[in-house]
């Protein structure tokens, strides 16, 4: 074996020495498994990307993993600095990783005999499975295409050669820096960076790179291959491993797009039976180890050995999201309040949809009316138009079914897509990943390797991916009726039972599931109280329990007062009011007073304002005080409350529209069925109004004139918010003073009531003492930086 000449040992200084924690510098290093122990999580993905912590956990846990090492996210900081370009000095440091690869495989890149082969692959911190570039075979020239054809056989190897491409270096030093400027360069490729954008992945955040020994899938050796394996299965959390797996052939004909390998047990893969056995026993280590949270993992056998390259978290499609939350509480890890943060509501009610009749299905096979078959990545039914075109699927008005061969991406698929099909793709194709990652927020059902005949485009369709084994799903011609009785076949019936209980506590009180509970008894106690005197006082109308609890639960810091009053005799009523009035005019502010009906009026009911005594005194006698009226014409039979509040002096003014301008009106909600936390505020207005535009599938559809921010929160921090994103209307995009209006009170909002007065904790209260999802509402003026909050509202 040739050899090559040894780097000095003062070059393998910048080498991290054992049991070091290594932050971001300017001295470039590689991270193989014997040079880093001990880091947190955290700075490991920060500083190697998921794929390279993922992959020095593994060696860890003393899986089978080839040799590697990992060009940490640094590098790629200062290629992009460096005008996309490998710093000298950081290709130094690569060339002497690569000399310690060799002494640790005993083999030579670019050698006849023994050569060594690598991949280089991309290594980003958040998982964006088949975004970025994979190198395989570096080290293939035709000095070593006879040394691989020992392996592979010749027939193969010759094919690898001739597939490379013209620019592709002959020296297999060259072939590394060349893979590595692409596997750096696809960071900012288009795909990318529209995932990028999706997904919220911040551009600065780039991917360290993987430089790793081959492992030969495609080997000629009997029982070679390679596979996404799977400890539990991906579509029931079933505790029987399962594998996808391609005979004879490397990882992309597994992870490729157009895979169409069936998941099959263990027990049916063909490779060597103590192989099989491995898997089982790593199975059980990496549900031990990831305390059965579902993982996947890259694998190759090549005829002799077995191999893990890579493993990585599942994204949860619903039904294992939900075994895989109760699993936790019997555990212990979660408890079940923790355990209903963590799961997504559109994760339970996709649970609780109808499934079709078995009786119509059955009639509808027997017609022929089953069209394809193919595999699911999500479950649940559709019924809807197919299409074949993305762009038809965008001007549709009503739901369709989406069969685009061209479609590149799950996001941002549009309202009208009730489920989307495939003619190619299995379930361990990159492919499938980020489609059970749409279902995060949007369960749709999605299958795989199932080919319709364009002569259908335009008819109805009925898609069923709810199999109960998770191994088909069908698409019949025509609408098929939905059974009468929810019955999904992978759910058992205490199981359906516990799903629809959680999502009947999160739509009725998403509030609750936005922090971790801690020092919600005080707001409970507080809410009691005001339950209390509804019952003991007697009032009578919605309006009015709304702000007694209201002003029971909320500190007077954030709140604009609102007194309730029972309805009485026309000078007991006066009386009572005009004490509260000296209070407010003492103050220098206005009054408002409101009615309260039962039942309830549509339109919220009448008020007047009352900005001195003399308003008041000729309110109670002057039947044209407002265009309501004065007082007796506000005792109509069904008042039975009175609300009394105080405002700022000229807000109500609604012809001076340079106050008008100064004001605007916000509520604050979170969405039941998608867990999303909503500040709408609407700019240039002093009055509360129902405002909230439409959403749907967790996207805002109207709002020209709102200013709308969201944000979702993190189970694993529940207390915290996690980033968050706005949306200017079409009618503001150049109004500076409403954007001005809309961040003073966002910032009020999240960055200080949240935190300070336990926002969440004093909704999730209310909620509960009313029984119903409950809106915050209020009103900012920026000229004199103030915000109060009016009131709250059943969604």
């Amino acid at each position: 074996m040739q050899k090559r000449a040894e780097f000095e040992p003062s070059l393998l200084e910048n080498v991290p020495p054992q049991g070091d924690k290594v932050s971001i510098e300017n001295t470039p290093f590689c991270v193989s498994p014997d040079t880093w122990v001990d880091l947190i999580d955290r700075q490991a993905r920060h500083i190697l990307g998921g794929k390279g912590a993922e992959a020095i956990e593994m060696t860890r846990l003393e899986f089978p993993v080839p040799q590697f090492f990992v060009i940490p996210t640094p590098a790629w900081e200062r290629f992009r600095e460096n005008g996309k370009v490998l710093r000298p000095d950081d290709w130094t440091v690569i060339q002497q990783s690569l000399l310690q690869l060799e002494q640790k495989t005993k083999t030579c890149l670019g050698d006849q005999e023994r050569p060594l082969f690598v991949s280089a692959r991309s290594s980003p911190r958040q998982s964006m499975p088949g975004q970025l570039i994979t190198h395989l075979n570096l080290g293939l020239n035709t000095t070593t295409v006879g040394a691989l054809g020992e392996i592979v056989g010749e027939e193969e190897a010759e094919r690898l050669l001739a597939s490379q491409p013209q620019d592709y270096p002959n020296d297999p030093q060259e072939q590394i820096r060349w893979a590595l400027t692409e596997v750096f360069n696809s960071w900012d490729s288009s795909r990318a960076i529209r995932y990028r954008q999706d997904h919220g992945i911040p551009k600065q955040s780039g991917p360290a790179a993987i430089i790793q020994q081959m492992a030969w899938g495609n080997s000629k050796k009997e029982g070679a291959g390679s596979g996404v394996f799977f400890p539990r299965h991906p579509q029931t959390y079933d505790d029987e491993p399962a594998a996808n797996f391609c005979p004879h052939a490397q990882g992309p004909s597994v992870v490729g797009r157009d895979s169409s390998f069936p998941l099959i047990p263990i027990s049916e893969l063909p490779i060597p039976e103590h192989h099989k056995q491995q898997l089982r026993d790593y199975a059980h280590e990496l549900n031990r180890f990831h305390g059965d949270t579902p993982y996947e993992a890259e694998i190759t056998d090549d005829g002799a050995h077995l191999w893990f390259l890579q493993k990585r978290p599942l994204p949860l499609v619903p039904v294992v999201d939900f075994r895989y939350r109760r699993h936790q509480i019997e555990t212990g890890d979660l408890t079940e309040h923790q355990a209903i943060c963590a799961i997504p509501s559109a994760h339970l009610k996709a649970l609780s949809q109808p499934t079709l009749d078995p009786k119509a299905v059955k009639e509808a096979e027997q017609r022929g009316m089953l069209i394809a078959q193919g595999i699911p990545i999500s479950g649940g039914c559709a019924k809807g138009k197919l299409l074949f075109s993305l762009d038809e699927a965008e001007q549709e008005p009503e739901n369709v079914v989406l069969s685009d061969p061209e479609l590149v991406s799950f996001s941002n698929l549009p309202p009208p897509v009730a489920a989307v099909l495939q003619d190619t793709g299995g379930i361990g194709s990159h492919f499938a990943k980020e489609g059970m990652l749409l279902t995060q927020e949007r369960p749709i059902p999605i299958v795989f390797s199932a080919t319709v005949d364009r002569n259908y485009s335009g008819q109805q369709v009925t898609v069923d991916a709810n199999s109960g084994d998770g191994n088909r799903a069908r698409v019949y011609l025509g609408d098929i009726p939905y059974a009468q009785k929810t019955q999904l076949p992978t759910l058992h019936s205490d199981e359906r039972q516990t799903a629809e209980e959680w999502l009947t506590q999160k739509e009725t009180n998403p509030w609750r599931f936005l922090s971790s509970l801690k020092g919600i008894e005080e707001y409970k106690r507080a809410a009691a109280r005001a339950l209390e005197q509804i019952k003991e006082g007697g009032f009578q109308s919605q309006k009015a329990w709304e702000y007694i609890v209201y002003n029971n639960v909320t500190p007077p810091e954030i709140r604009q007062q609102y007194d309730v009053y029972r309805r009485d005799t026309p000078d007991s009523m006066a009386y009572t009011i005009e004490s509260r009035l000296s209070q407010i005019f003492k103050h220098g502010n206005h009054a408002t007073i409101r009615t309260c009906h039962t039942p309830a009026r549509p339109a919220g009911g009448p008020w007047v304002l009352i900005r001195s005594f003399e308003d008041f005194q000729q309110f109670l006698v002057d039947p044209h005080f407002s265009k309501y009226g004065g007082l007796q014409e506000l005792l109509n039979p069904d008042l039975t409350e009175l609300l009394v509040g105080e405002i700022p002096p000229g807000k109500m003014d609604d012809d001076n529209q340079e106050i008008q301008n100064q004001y605007a009106a916000w509520t604050l909600s979170c969405l039941g069925n998608s867990g999303l936390v909503v500040f709408q505020v609407f700019p240039h207005n002093a009055h509360l109004r129902t405002h909230e535009p439409k959403w749907k599938n967790g996207k805002q559809t109207s709002g020209d004139d709102l200013i709308t921010f969201t944000t979702h929160y993190d189970p694993t921090t529940p207390d915290e918010l996690s980033e968050i994103h706005e949306h200017v209307g079409s009618h503001l995009q150049s109004d500076s003073l409403a954007y001005e209006l809309a961040t003073s009170a966002r910032d009020t909002i999240f960055r200080n009531w949240w935190e300070l007065y336990q926002l969440p904790l004093r909704m999730a209260a209310i909620s509960q003492a009313l029984g119903a999802n409950t809106i915050f509402e209020g009103q900012v003026n920026i000229q004199d930086k103030w915000c109060k909050g009016y009131g709250i509202k059943p969604k």
